[in-house]
């Protein structure tokens, strides 16, 4: 990633008063909102489901278009990027906050990049700013909404630490479910992330070096019984392929692996066990990866670390432009990748160690 080359500025008001956001966005999925009342309580499912066929929403569709500084967010402020284009001033992309006083949080009320400056990490750091913000003014959460059918956008900010806090299933219209585009709102709370400021101290995350391959293969024989472990061989032969694709913890203090997340790129778009044994099916330039393996030895766990390679894992790989990252894992793991994003797609073909294992897919690209 090298957001250098694009220069973030603050975004005045009497100069970008009004201006309309131009988002467009085309989905193939969205999550499926089901309601139920059951005994004395109720249940609400959302479950991710294919389209037909996919689905693009532009500004002119809507009624009231985004825009930079509407009247409601008397207290808002902006920030983005502009280009120069026949002597006019292009917004390629931005984002507003504006504080929620009475709450003490702080609402992202607009975020958007351009199709061409996507997969650069820009979303990110525009991102960092206001979570800047809510530090230096020490907001209790950060609160933004999105629907039900953008889930690229879902995605993004799962990664970037948000959580589902609610929906409104009738905001925008009485159909909203049924034209499936319903309002889900996200939030961010900064105490919960002091883990992964204590985390980034205590271990640096970077890519394997070829020396530190006796200590993966040590780690996987810990972490996995004799039948799902990777062999020495296939081990050494993945790192030896692409270990550009294996991202390790190193404990400061030791200087050795604590843990690591290793995968495979390729344009397949199902899990097969030969990725465990064939490093030959890596391809550099692979859309997908499918991922081998997520190792924390035991005294390391329980810290948030296993999560914290997850995170970085994906955001690195959404930043090179990769469209969806594939798992398997057993049933007893499901819920865990799910709160990291990934969506269950039931059985998988694979039959690695004797075992029944999940497919699980995380969807990382705006493509």
């Amino acid at each position: 990633m090298n957001t250098e080359q694009y220069k973030i500025i603050h975004l005045p008001k009497e100069q970008w008063n009004n201006v309309i956001i131009p988002m467009r966005y085309t989905t193939e999925e969205y999550f499926d909102v089901k309601m139920e009342k059951i005994g004395d309580g109720f249940r609400v499912d959302f479950v991710k489901t294919k389209l037909e066929e996919p689905v693009s929403h532009y500004p002119e569709e809507y009624d009231f278009p985004d825009k930079l500084y509407q009247e409601h967010w008397e207290k808002a402020v902006a920030w983005g990027i502009v280009e120069e284009n026949e002597g006019k001033q292009e917004l390629m992309a931005c984002i507003e906050t504006c504080p929620e006083d009475w709450s003490n949080r702080l609402i992202i009320t607009e975020l958007w990049v351009h199709e061409k400056l996507r997969r650069k990490g820009i979303g990110h750091a525009l991102m960092e700013l206001a979570k800047q913000q809510a530090n230096s003014e020490h907001r209790r959460a950060i609160i933004l909404e999105t629907q039900s059918c953008n889930v690229s956008a879902i995605s993004f900010y799962l990664q970037e630490g948000f959580e589902l806090i609610g929906f409104d299933s009738c905001c925008y219209s009485n159909r909203d479910v049924d034209k499936k585009e319903v309002r889900l709102d996200f939030g961010y709370f900064p105490e919960k992330m002091i883990a992964d400021k204590a985390i980034l101290e205590k271990f640096e995350f970077r890519n394997i070096k070829q020396d530190e391959t006796d200590q993966a293969v040590v780690i996987e024989q810990v972490c996995f019984p004799p039948n799902e472990a990777c062999s020495e061989k296939n081990m050494k032969d993945r790192i030896a392929t692409a270990p550009e694709l294996f991202l390790v913890a190193i404990d400061k203090k030791t200087g050795k692996l604590a843990g690591f997340l290793n995968g495979l790129a390729t344009d397949e778009c199902a899990f097969r066990d030969e990725f465990f044994t064939n490093a030959g099916l890596h391809n550099p330039h692979g859309k997908n990866i499918m991922l081998l393996g997520l190792d924390v030895l035991p005294e390391y766990r329980r810290q948030g670390l296993g999560r914290e390679l997850v995170y970085q894992y994906l955001r690195r790989e959404r930043e090179k432009g990769r469209q969806v990252v594939f798992l398997t894992c057993l049933q007893s793991k499901v819920k865990m990748y799910q709160k990291f994003g990934f969506m269950d797609r039931g059985i998988a073909d694979s039959t690695w160690g004797g075992e029944e294992w999940h497919e699980m897919s995380c969807k990382i690209g705006m493509g």
